[in-house]
Formats: C-alpha cells, sequence, structure tokens
C-alpha cells in the first residue's frame, strides 16, 4: 500500500490536480518496484513529500517522475504545459540512468543535470529525488551502488544545491549524508549543539524580535526560521574548516521577508537601536549585491548571550536567493569563457547591436526548427551533432542519426543549412564516445555558449527578425 499519510497531506494542502496526478501515478506504476523492493508508488510520493517547500507545479511533476518507462504523453492527461515541461526534463535529465551509468564519473553528473536549458524545477526534482534514496538507503541492498551514490552525493549534488542556492534542500541531504557516513561525529555534533545551543532558544529569540517589530507597527510579509543542521555544523568545521568548532554564530537564525526595501531598513534601524549586535557585524547586500544579483542585509545579534543571525529581504529578492535565480542557476556554470565567446557576450550586452531591422543580414548564424517549429538559432557551420547538443545532452548521449527535411542524415558531422527542419532520432544506448565529450564539453564549451545562442534567439526574436 502507498504511503497514504503524504498522500492525504498533499490533498488537504493543495488541488485536485495533486489528486489526478495521484491517480494515473498509480494507473502507471501499479505493482512496480524500484531498486528491486521499494514500492514504486511511495517512492513518487516521497519525492512530492519532499518538495513541498515548492509549488504545486513541482510536487505534481514529483507524483509523475518516471526512471523506468517511456515519457508520459501528458498532453492526453490535460497538465498544463509548464507541468509538461518540468516532467519532459525530468525524464531527458533520468537521474536514475545516471545513478546507474558506471561510465559516467561521480563528479560528471553535475554536468549532466546543470544544462542551461533545464527548468529549475526540474533539477529541485532531482534534488527530492536524492532525499527519497537517501531515506530508502537501508532498503538498497546493492553495496557497490550505495558507495556510488553517495559519492555523488557528496561530489556532485550537494556542490549544485549551494552552487543553485537552494540551501534548504542543501541542508537536508547534507543532514542525511553526514549521519548515514559519518554517524559517530553526527552523534557528537548533536549533542554539542543540545548542550551549548538548547533548540527551544531559537522559538523565543524568534518571539522577541517579531513582538518587538510589531509593537513598531511594523510587520513582516513573512518570516523563517531555522536552527543549524549537525550536517551542516560537521561541514563548515571539519570539510571546509572555514571556523572553530567554539566559534560558530550562525546557530539560530531568523529571516523577515517585507514588501519594500523601505520597510528593510525601517526594520534594520529598529532592530540595531534596540538590540545588542555581535562583533557590530552589518552586511548590506541589498545596497551592494553579490555579483550572481543576490540580496539581502544580514546581521548578528547577541541575546541573552547567544549569537543570532538576521536576514532582511523583500519578497522579490527572497524569491531570488531560494529559486537560486540569482545567477546561480542560468548564468554561473563550470566553464569560464572563451575570447571568442566573451567577444559574444559583450555584443550582445551592446544596446545598439541588435537595432536593426528586418533587411539586415544577420551573417553569423543560420535559423533552423524542430518537428515542434520550434526555431533555433545556431551558429553557421554547426552540424547535426551541434544541434542535438544545443536541444539536449540526452540526445548526444543516445545520438544515433537525424531526419534533415525528412531525410535519414547518419553523419553527424553534417552542416545544417538556413532553414532545415530536424529530427534526433535516439540509440536505446549510449552512443557518446570520449572523443565527442572532448569536443562537447572541453573544446567548444558548449554549456556557456548555448546560453549566448539562446539569448542570441530571445533578442532576435524580441526585434521580430527573420531571417
Amino acid at each position: 500500500m502507498p504511503c497514504r499519510k503524504i498522500y492525504t497531506k498533499l490533498i488537504a494542502e493543495y488541488t485536485s490536480e495533486i489528486n489526478k496526478a495521484f491517480n494515473l501515478s498509480c494507473k502507471l506504476y501499479n505493482n512496480k518496484k524500484i531498486f528491486g523492493n521499494i514500492d514504486k508508488i511511495d517512492y513518487v510520493l516521497n519525492i512530492s513529500r519532499n518538495l513541498t517547500d515548492y509549488d504545486e507545479e513541482i510536487i505534481i511533476a514529483g507524483l509523475l517522475y518516471n526512471p523506468y518507462l517511456e515519457s508520459i504523453n501528458l498532453k492526453h492527461h490535460c497538465f498544463n504545459k509548464n507541468v509538461r515541461k518540468i516532467c519532459k526534463d525530468i525524464y531527458f535529465i533520468n537521474f536514475f540512468s545516471l545513478l546507474n551509468n558506471y561510465n559516467i564519473s561521480e563528479e560528471e553528473i553535475k554536468e549532466y543535470i546543470i544544462q542551461p536549458f533545464y527548468k529549475i524545477e526540474s533539477v529541485l526534482i532531482v534534488f527530492g529525488e536524492v532525499i527519497t534514496i537517501l531515506d530508502y538507503l537501508d532498503k538498497i541492498k546493492d553495496q557497490k551502488y550505495k558507495k556510488r551514490f553517495l559519492n555523488i552525493v557528496e561530489k556532485s549534488i550537494i556542490p549544485l544545491a549551494y552552487q543553485l542556492g537552494v540551501y534548504n534542500i542543501k541542508d537536508k541531504i547534507l543532514n542525511k549524508l553526514i549521519e548515514i557516513k559519518y554517524p559517530k561525529k553526527f552523534l557528537n555534533i548533536k549533542k554539542y549543539l543540545e548542550k551549548n545551543f538548547p533548540k527551544n532558544n531559537l522559538e523565543i529569540f524568534k518571539e522577541i524580535i517579531i513582538d518587538y517589530l510589531k509593537s513598531r507597527s511594523l510587520k513582516p510579509l513573512f518570516y523563517e526560521y531555522r536552527y543549524k543542521s549537525a550536517g551542516s555544523f560537521y561541514q563548515k568545521v571539519y570539510v571546509n574548516r572555514l571556523v572553530a568548532i567554539d566559534n560558530i554564530t550562525d546557530v539560530y537564525a531568523l529571516r523577515l521577508i517585507f514588501e519594500t526595501k523601505k520597510d528593510c531598513y525601517k526594520a534594520l534601524n529598529l532592530i540595531k537601536n534596540n538590540f545588542l549586535l555581535y562583533n557590530s557585524r552589518i552586511t548590506d547586500m541589498i545596497k551592494n549585491p553579490k555579483k550572481n544579483g543576490y540580496q539581502s542585509i544580514h546581521l548578528r545579534l547577541n541575546i541573552n548571550g547567544y549569537p543570532v543571525e538576521v536576514q532582511i529581504r523583500t519578497a522579490e529578492m527572497h524569491n531570488n536567493a531560494i529559486y537560486g535565480v540569482s545567477s546561480h542557476f542560468h548564468y554561473k556554470n563550470i566553464y569560464e569563457l572563451s575570447l571568442k565567446e566573451s567577444k559574444i557576450l559583450d555584443y550582445l550586452k551592446s544596446e545598439t547591436s541588435l537595432s536593426v531591422n528586418k533587411s539586415s543580414d544577420y551573417k553569423d548564424y543560420i535559423t533552423v526548427f524542430t518537428t515542434t517549429n520550434q526555431k533555433i538559432v545556431v551558429p553557421k557551420k554547426a552540424t547535426i551533432f551541434d544541434f542535438a547538443f544545443y536541444l539536449h545532452t540526452t540526445f548526444v548521449m543516445y545520438f544515433d542519426y537525424a531526419i534533415v527535411n525528412g531525410v535519414a542524415i547518419r553523419n553527424k558531422n553534417c552542416l545544417l543549412k538556413n532553414g532545415d527542419e530536424i529530427t534526433i532520432v535516439r540509440s536505446r544506448k549510449i552512443t557518446l564516445e570520449a572523443d565527442d565529450r572532448k569536443y562537447l564539453f572541453v573544446n567548444k564549451n558548449k554549456k556557456q555558449f548555448n546560453l549566448v545562442l539562446n539569448k542570441v534567439d530571445r533578442l532576435l526574436s524580441e526585434q521580430n527578425i527573420v531571417d
């Protein structure tokens, strides 16, 4: 039987779309197992349970997560376009397949997940699946697989969650990982925290600050508070060695979300005038944002002799920080730009660079189309293989041949022409070779280049330029 408590809670908090997705998953996955002994419906319910910090569309897509079957035609089941897009991305990321492909190293997994054309929602579902597998790890019998999975979590998943700015998920994963890999140290840290930083203090400190602001007629839109996890504590002290164990000052943390910047600064002034500052530390990243666009005010207070970290930001800043769009996801990649790519970016940044009319000759690019009539702008002399990579890494991993204007083409180095309509046909087995990886990931730095091309495509569309 599926985890009915999770289902009941989801139904109580969300709409009938959850019910529809659950019923479809029951129909598709009835009596199916994952890892040989875990009920598939339980599995997807737990993925969705781990994503309730996010929106309903992500939870629905989590319920429809499908590592074993062919991609579901969700259009016939009347799910909205965004849900279908998320599910399509999950299918093509196919994290379950990546875990089982021992030809891909633990570190390389990150490269396959962070492709810039994935919606961040689909990557969040990957994180939800990671937490679910960690929960079920005792039920997995294959020791080699378990060791590989834990290495992937440590070397790719946690760094990726940190890079994307989804710190709540990063903490959940890190906490479970440390507890599994280093149980004795994990237990010692928990005891240290319980002794030196009583958890019930957090509720008291939160009430003190919130009640004071309300007494001054300033009420946050909402607020969040957290107690530093043992896993995060372990990483900071023992892995990154950023600080000695006795110098940790962010065990208690409160985040205040306001409607406007004006309210943020009003809160800052009220707090710093009424509470003792810890080490006189205030960091204003609203006036001086990080390079990735992150904005917030950070300060540490001394309340009853304990350090309490406070973050103040607007709802918009909070959304950017939580979802990782402050450059983390869409623009922060593992490769540096080449000189040529930098020149293209400089060109795109010019306000007058695309101030041209329809008759202008856009010489360096051509426009090709997918069978769904999606327009893709690619450089001249781009090959079929290049195009496959622009569409999705999975297409080049499983590249078999292409259908160009209705004709099957097996030569992946065949050059594209302006106006070509292309379909990539996938093989059932991975066909990507070592030379292909070098060509795609090293020589051409396609990940960054693809960002440039997508931006060119968008800007051309905005200018209504047709090749």
